[in-house]
């Protein structure tokens, strides 16, 4: 359990210490004891940095074998059904079909978020009205952007590119900001509107034409499904773990006989609703080893209702919790990302490099 603890970075370097200053059983520690040691944790530690990696990268390619797996399957149903999907570069979102106007933007954002660096405590009434009457100004110019594009391409073509929806849901929330704080309800509403102002940024987001920031742009947005179907198998185990939990330790009571270091009045297991937010502290590997060791009591022969199983339950407990949570589900977030940033490597490699993704706004009006 001791060498566990090590390999989870929990607290290793506390066990480091009183390996360099044990002097015997039943003696007490003199300082630096032991330096030889030394080798012994480091070596293990340096150890377990390669056995760690060697864990992930075989989570990765396991995981990267089953989507190729996948793939494959799916590519062979679509050939008996007659059916085969074409990649068509037209048909994704692209950067803005006027570079002047997406430049124009970026300059008036960024010049929003030097304004809002303006503000500061106890600052002069003139900046105040300085930086709201600037922030309607970059509203309405926003407002006169939106409405440019939705004329030049329709109203069935604007709805189709998400980064129009995006500019969109961007100005219905500058405008409400500004709405709020012109109406004096800033004490009313549970935030502050100003913080609603920082969503114009989003606004730069669209006109990154640098092809790396793109794809990991893309990336995100195409991790975040396959994030979503993680983070339901994370709630339903930790949803077991915490019933189980309950079970275990929903009696357990830290006294002066018995202190705790790790339980506590927020964090402990006596109902669910605690519980999980106990299990998410050890999913971040705080402390739980601490926890481990308020749970691992030994019973007096003349204690009643001493919980004996808790001594061989609790390491199996926390310690698959631990695995389950730090090193495979975890390494299957990363897993995903690394299997959707090459996805989008390779959509953007199909496009040629002259190639627009998105149809300029005369060839749309043509059309």
């Amino acid at each position: 359990m001791s060498l566990f603890v090590m390999f989870s970075k929990d607290g290793w370097m506390n066990i480091m210490y009183d390996g360099l200053d044990a002097v015997g059983v039943d003696q007490q520690p003199v300082l630096n004891h032991n330096e030889w040691m030394l080798f012994y944790f480091i070596t293990f530690m340096i150890i377990s940095f390669f056995l760690l990696d060697m864990f992930i990268s075989v989570m990765v390619e396991t995981f990267h074998q089953c989507q190729q797996n996948q793939k494959s399957s799916d590519g062979e149903l679509l050939e008996e059904g007659g059916k085969v999907q074409c990649n068509n570069p037209a048909a994704t979102d692209s950067p803005r079909s006027s570079s002047n106007s997406d430049h124009f933007m970026s300059v008036v954002i960024i010049s929003n978020v030097v304004m809002m660096g303006l503000q500061h405590y106890n600052q002069p009434p003139y900046i105040g009205r300085i930086t709201q009457y600037y922030f309607c100004l970059v509203t309405f110019i926003m407002f006169i952007e939106v409405m440019k594009n939705l004329v030049q391409l329709g109203i069935r073509e604007f709805i189709k590119m998400s980064w129009n929806l995006l500019d969109v849901a961007v100005l219905v929330v500058s405008i409400v900001s500004i709405v709020l704080h012109q109406i004096n309800m800033a004490d009313i509403v549970p935030i502050n509107p100003s913080i609603l102002g920082v969503c114009r940024i989003l606004r730069v987001v669209p006109v990154l034409k640098v092809r790396k920031l793109r794809i990991l742009l893309k990336t995100i947005i195409k991790t975040l499904s396959q994030v979503g179907n993680i983070c339901v198998i994370f709630m339903l185990s930790f949803g077991i773990y915490a019933a189980v939990g309950v079970e275990l330790y929903g009696k357990l009571q830290c006294s002066d006989d018995h202190p705790c270091l790790g339980l506590h009045d927020e964090a402990n297991f006596r109902h669910f609703g605690v519980a999980l937010i106990t299990l998410y502290g050890l999913c971040t590997g705080d402390n739980w080893n601490v926890i481990m060791k308020d749970t691992l009591r030994e019973c007096h022969p003349d204690e009643h209702g001493c919980m004996r199983y808790l001594s061989w339950v609790s390491p199996l407990y926390l310690i698959s919790f631990v695995v389950m949570a730090q090193f495979v589900l975890v390494n299957l977030v990363v897993a995903s990302i690394m299997q959707a940033l090459e996805d989008t490597k390779e959509e953007e490699g199909r496009l040629s490099p002259g190639e627009s993704e998105r149809p300029s706004s005369s060839h749309v009006n043509a059309e």
